[in-house]
């Protein structure tokens, strides 16, 4: 069990800060948006690891498990199946083929964790600082889990070795201020666009715009976190300090109760309507990791509920700007990234100085130097759009293991040094700024 992290727990300083805040911002500041109560705050520092990374198990009864197929009227469905049909459709072309429709069924995919975002940079680089230009996220993972005696390993269940990564923004809607929503809303779309240039565009907000946006954002991850917090059962608060399954899985009741809670929550936060990105990964046909040691990635990214496959890009960790692009498809073994990549570096056509930051930033041979691990261990120095998905998905101790929060067969749980750490940034960044 990891060691409890110790939290802050006065509020003092937090309250002076919002205060100095009002009255910098004057009229623009409304009671309503402002950070939560004294109450709300000295509950905020309970936030643990559990509650930022929530784990299900791979195999609860029926009537615990959130199916993707599952209805959950009058709620907003929460997977559509065209995400599902769109990914099977675009694995065709590459060496997984068909093998998730044949090994698989729609009906098998289910929820297998989820996770609570803070506060993610929208940036792709660290050009700015992440810290600031972030916005709260959640996302869930998705897998299809077999019941029954499986070959190769005759057990009761079995986790192929697939997934689906969903995104959403948290709505700024969430404010219960109609005028500061659609203010918050403004301003966000703002420094994307901004962003979207480079570094250099998040200038595009001034002074005051930048000091707004940080307060609508903080009072949006406040509201979220705490209906984060209102996820929690009655179990003992020490039994969310580590990254395990949710201890309300103990027994049926409490198990059954959490998945409710846990529905109504995600159709506020993670209705289909609102996707942003989703990736899938998947191993070719066989359920042989060692013997296939093949796993192709796919991104979609997400528009009024509909889904469109793009280009997945490897993104300079100094500016953001594109380093290298995969193309639709990145295939990574347990030794190599993809074939494109070096065939990229060996023809010479990469500049030496991205050359360098690829070297720095991706994992080009089975054993890298110990700083390249920890850069990609680490958001702080490389965000995810500055490394390649198969070097972030090879972080774990196990040989063949591609899942970060996830299962893979019988086993348990995965959770990859990057989960780890990047859990722990999280808390510290809500220490620092709610």
């Amino acid at each position: 069990m990891m060691a409890h992290i110790k939290v802050f727990t006065g509020i003092s300083a937090t309250v002076q800060r919002v205060v100095a805040a009002v009255a910098l911002l004057g009229a623009t500041s409304v009671v309503a948006s402002a950070p939560r109560s004294a109450m709300a705050q000295q509950r905020m520092t309970s936030l643990a690891r559990a509650d930022l990374a929530v784990v299900l198990p791979a195999n609860p009864a029926r009537d615990e498990t959130l199916f993707a197929s599952a209805s959950v009227a009058p709620l907003p469905k929460l997977f559509d199946r065209a995400w599902y049909d769109a990914a099977l459709r675009a694995f065709e072309s590459t060496p997984v083929g068909s093998s998730p429709s044949l090994e698989n069924g729609f009906d098998d995919w289910r929820l297998v964790s989820f996770r609570i975002v803070p506060c993610a940079s929208l940036a792709n680089g660290h050009g700015v600082n992440a810290d600031e230009f972030c916005w709260p996220e959640v996302r869930l993972v998705w897998q299809p889990v077999v019941e029954g005696n499986i070959i190769p390993r005759f057990t009761p269940h079995y986790a192929d070795d697939r997934a689906f990564h969903t995104l959403y923004d948290v709505p700024a809607d969430t404010l219960s201020n109609p005028r500061d929503a659609a203010r918050a809303s403004a301003l966000l779309a703002k420094v994307k666009t901004g962003l979207a240039t480079g570094p250099a565009g998040a200038a595009g907000l001034s002074e005051g715009e930048k000091a707004e946006f940080i307060r609508l954002r903080n009072a949006v991850s406040s509201a979220f976190l705490s209906d984060a917090l209102a996820l929690r059962g009655r179990e003992d608060a020490s039994r969310f300090d580590a990254i395990a399954i949710r201890p309300e899985y103990d027994n049926a009741a409490s198990a059954r109760a959490f998945r409710g809670r846990m529905v109504s929550f995600l159709a506020k936060y993670a209705p289909a309507q609102r996707l942003r990105d989703l990736t899938a990964f998947s191993l070719p046909e066989g359920r042989d990791p060692p013997m296939a040691d093949e796993w192709i990635f796919l991104a979609f990214e997400g528009r009024g509920g509909q889904v469109r496959q793009k280009d997945i890009t490897l993104h300079s960790a100094k500016d953001g700007r594109v380093l290298f692009n995969y193309g639709k498809d990145l295939t990574g073994t347990m030794q190599r990234d993809d074939a494109k990549l070096y065939d990229a570096l060996d023809a010479g056509t990469i500049p030496a100085r991205d050359r360098a930051e690829i070297e720095a930033s991706v994992f080009l041979i089975a054993k890298p130097g110990s700083e390249v691990i920890r850069a990609v261990t680490d958001r702080s120095r490389l965000l995810v759009p500055n490394t390649s998905c198969a070097s972030c998905h090879k972080m774990n101790d196990d040989l063949f293991q591609f899942h970060n929060l996830s299962y893979l067969e019988d086993r348990d749980v995965s959770v990859s040094p990057r989960v780890t750490r990047d859990v722990e940034l999280d808390l510290a960044w809500v220490r620092s700024n709610l």
